[in-house]
């Protein structure tokens, strides 16, 4: 798709390069429970959050998946926590050499001591 502002054919002048950006994907892990939720892990590999999971969830006899701030009804909170469980140990199995954590905090720079002036006496 074009956006409409570009011009036809030949009427552009300047060439314009394309650029491949290539960007971290997340690996993505599905389990569906016995009550028919669907429960996707999407475990990110690189960057700042590497280590950090994201949920999806998806309704029985539904197709779309929803965010990982649905609330999920009482009678398969455990279900659902359990499929969690499952795609965690599914990804710690495949890479273990990942760790979820802050990343470690530039070293303070050291501060120096104001030299104030004494008061002046009148």
């Amino acid at each position: 798709l074009k956006p409409a502002f570009w011009p036809e054919g030949n009427q552009c002048n300047n060439r314009r390069k394309k650029i491949w950006v290539f960007v971290a994907m997340p690996m993505i892990h599905e389990v569906s429970t016995k009550a028919g939720w669907g429960v996707k892990g999407m475990f990110r590999t690189e960057g700042v959050h590497a280590g950090a999971c994201e949920w999806r969830f998806k309704k029985p006899k539904s197709e779309e998946w929803l965010p990982g701030s649905t609330p999920i009804p009482t009678a398969v909170v455990d279900e659902v926590d359990t499929a969690k469980e499952k795609i965690r140990a599914f990804f710690q199995k495949k890479f273990p050499n990942i760790k979820r954590g802050a990343a470690k905090p530039a070293p303070a720079m050291k501060t120096m001591k104001v030299m104030k002036k004494p008061a002046a006496k009148k």
